[in-house]
């Protein structure tokens, strides 16, 4: 286990991915945001729905395979053959598997994400209940997630254009700025006020010129009352052989600065050692214990 020691710690602020030049509002809205979190508890997501999305999919989805279940069952009341129904029933038992689906993938798509600064260290802990869900990642956006099924760490190397890592999403803003040499790329970024003492930073990045690489990020930081509440980033990307891709990326912030504990098994510091890996120092963010319980 990593040991404390008694240096002054690294003190990691936003001037690390931020254009230190940038004295604008915005900029110093964003850069006091990120060095005043020393630890921030939310929810994230990848695949982000909005909820009237997620209830109108599960409608629908609901709806048609209600249709086919009735069906099926119609069928079966009205010509009661074995073969039929042995094969209806197997088909509305497939029905429910495929619908239950459905509703995991609208529903679970969201993470607990829980993020802390310690000893010159960013750390990011996404998990989830169910379906089980537990990874920390560390520097150099490395994510180790544990494997419920073989109970076991692995360590997955993930895009941050797919996944969001150690800076979460403040990195998207002004980043492309330090590259003013680039002439194929712009970055706007604007402010605006709206009511109820809320604010609104947009920075956009994308591409002048046609290039065989192409992608755009839009990225939306929401203030209520100067404090940060969310961010949402949404990436279009492609190659030129390919069609375009897209991730929509949100992260809310429920709790800021407020300390949660969060439990991992020790066999993780042995994992960090076997991998080169400097693992995490244990704190009152993180505590080792004999086995993983979540």
């Amino acid at each position: 286990m990593e040991e404390i020691d008694n240096k002054k710690p690294i003190n990691r602020t936003a001037d690390e991915f931020l254009d230190i030049e940038d004295n604008s509002r915005q900029a110093n809205m964003i850069r006091d945001a990120y060095n005043n979190m020393d630890c921030m508890y939310g929810k994230y997501t990848s695949n982000y729905l909005k909820l009237w999305e997620q209830i109108f999919c599960a409608i629908i989805a609901t709806i048609v395979i209600g249709v086919f279940m009735g069906l099926f069952l119609f069928m079966m009341i009205n010509y009661p053959t074995i073969g039929l129904c042995i094969g209806l029933s197997f088909g509305v038992a497939l029905l429910s598997v495929f619908w239950f689906y459905i509703m995991i993938t609208l529903f679970s798509n969201l993470l607990n994400v829980y993020f802390y600064k310690h000893n010159g260290k960013l750390v990011t802990i996404h998990f989830r209940r169910f379906p089980k869900y537990f990874s920390i990642c560390l520097e150099k956006d490395k994510h180790c997630v544990y494997n419920f099924r073989k109970k076991r760490w692995e360590e997955k190397t993930i895009h941050p254009d797919s996944y969001m890592g150690t800076y979460l999403l403040f990195p998207y803003l002004f980043s492309d700025n330090l590259q003013k040499t680039e002439m194929d790329c712009q970055v706007i970024n604007k402010i605006k006020d709206k009511r109820n003492n809320q604010t609104i930073i947009i920075s956009k990045k994308f591409y002048i010129k046609k290039s065989r690489y192409n992608n755009r990020h839009y990225t939306t930081f929401n203030f209520k009352d100067g404090n940060l509440k969310s961010i949402d980033l949404f990436i279009s990307f492609h190659h030129i052989d390919t069609t375009w891709h897209k991730k929509h990326h949100y992260l809310r912030i429920d709790e800021m600065n407020a300390i949660h504990c969060t439990n991992v098994s020790k066999s993780f510091i042995d994992f960090c050692n076997e991998q080169g890996i400097e693992p995490p120092a244990e704190c009152e963010h993180l505590h080792y214990e004999k086995s993983y319980n979540k």
